[in-house]
């Protein structure tokens, strides 16, 4: 067994440093006899990897955590299980509402014994979630870059595919306040929609009003909507929308809630419930 260091030389006998980064195994082979012709009468060598190093990938597009990455082989049964481009999309924790997983770029290098200079493909990874076309999940190399192009609108249907799969983070952490029983942080399953966040915590108060919903986006803005509640409303719809991770819902009281409110303060302190009942019938 040799190693190939980090500067992609490989330390063989007779040889010593030979540079084989970028070359494929057969290329490798046959630059090796040529070499070897020197020291050895008609040479045959048979080459094959042992153990392979973590890949190092790169990230970017319409993911929730884009970056840079390290992909590790599975050993199972005396086999590796390469790497593949669902496990890459799956570091990046989920993907945004404005993903296009129909349009992700892939761009590798090409070896050395091929050309050299970059190779780039589109894939249509959504075929693989909906179709279980494994075409679309190809091996990733070192140095692979994967880019999830954006869509200028949700893609609904691919939605509701993702969250169905083990592609995203299966909880999400969405916070409910307002008018409603148990204020504060909530954890759902993703998938999750406003119905059932507000279910997650009680639900509302009577007297409640419209609902304020705020997202913020990896852009660095902030999405907010006001959405009229309808108990009746689908999910994945305006009036019930999927949730993400890290959401805000905020329950508005109604006119008349309010008004409640503002005379229960103001008359707590000074009055008994007669009192009260005296004031409104004068």
């Amino acid at each position: 067994n040799y190693i190939i260091n980090p500067e992609g030389e490989l330390s063989l006998p007779e040889l010593n440093k030979v540079y084989v980064k970028g070359e494929t195994l057969l290329s490798l082979e046959e630059s090796l006899k040529k070499k070897y012709e020197k020291f050895i009468i008609n040479p045959k060598l048979d080459i094959n990897i042992t153990k392979y190093r973590s890949v190092s990938i790169l990230l970017n597009g319409e993911v929730n955590r884009p970056g840079l990455y390290s992909l590790d082989y599975i050993t199972r049964n005396n086999s590796f299980i390469v790497p593949k481009l669902f496990d890459a999309i799956k570091q990046g924790e989920g993907i945004t509402n404005n993903a296009d997983l129909s349009n992700v770029v892939v761009i590798r290098d090409n070896p050395i014994s091929e050309g050299g200079g970059k190779l780039k493909t589109r894939l249509d990874f959504l075929a693989l979630i909906k179709k279980g076309d494994q075409s679309q999940n190809i091996r990733l190399m070192d140095g692979d870059y994967i880019e999830i192009k954006k869509s200028e609108e949700p893609i609904q249907d691919q939605l509701l595919e993702i969250t169905r799969s083990n592609l995203t983070p299966n909880q999400i952490t969405v916070f409910v306040n307002g008018n409603v029983f148990k204020p504060g942080m909530t954890i759902l399953p993703t998938g999750s929609s406003l119905q059932e966040a507000l279910a997650s915590v009680g639900g509302k108060y009577p007297l409640s009003g419209q609902i304020k919903f705020i997202r913020f986006n990896r852009d660095g803005k902030t999405e907010k909507k006001i959405i009229a509640y309808n108990s009746e409303a689908k999910k994945n719809t305006p009036q019930n929308p999927l949730l993400l991770d890290r959401d805000i819902i905020i329950v508005k009281k109604n006119l008349l809630g309010k008004t409640t409110s503002i005379l229960t303060e103001f008359s707590a302190p000074v009055l008994t419930g007669y009192g009260l009942y005296s004031i409104f019938n004068d």
